[in-house]
């Protein structure tokens, strides 16, 4: 073989094994399939698509981590409380009528002006 042969060879890509390329087909679709069910997972708590796509990077990275579903389950048990209190009204109402004093427990005046702690000195110690 000729040296300009071999080089031409060289420069030529070498095709991947067959078992190779699907191995490889098969970890893109997984990871595929796992960014989308990531992106539909942080889309239950941030909503608006734009920050989902702003953020995918960073959860994708959290994937990795032992503790991302902890992450995640703490996550989504805060936004189903908050949903909880939204969807109920009555955590919003107002129990006291505030134009009405009236209904307030009033305070207790003192009517006797006697000190009582003076009064344990003066036994204990007299004049």
């Amino acid at each position: 073989m000729s040296i300009l042969k071999r080089l031409q060879e060289y420069r030529k890509p070498k095709r991947k094994q067959p078992e190779q390329e699907e191995q490889d087909t098969e970890d893109e679709k997984d990871l595929a399939q796992i960014e989308e069910e990531t992106r539909q997972r942080i889309k239950s708590f941030l909503y608006e698509d734009r920050l989902v796509e702003e953020l995918l990077p960073a959860f994708m990275a959290l994937n990795e981590s032992e503790h991302a579903e902890t992450f995640y389950e703490l996550i989504e048990a805060k936004e189903t409380e908050l949903n909880n209190v939204l969807d109920n009204p009555e955590s919003f109402e107002q129990d006291s009528d505030p134009d009405n004093v009236e209904d307030l427990p009033e305070q207790e005046e003192e009517t006797d002006e006697t000190d009582y702690v003076y009064q344990i000195l003066e036994q204990k110690y007299g004049e």
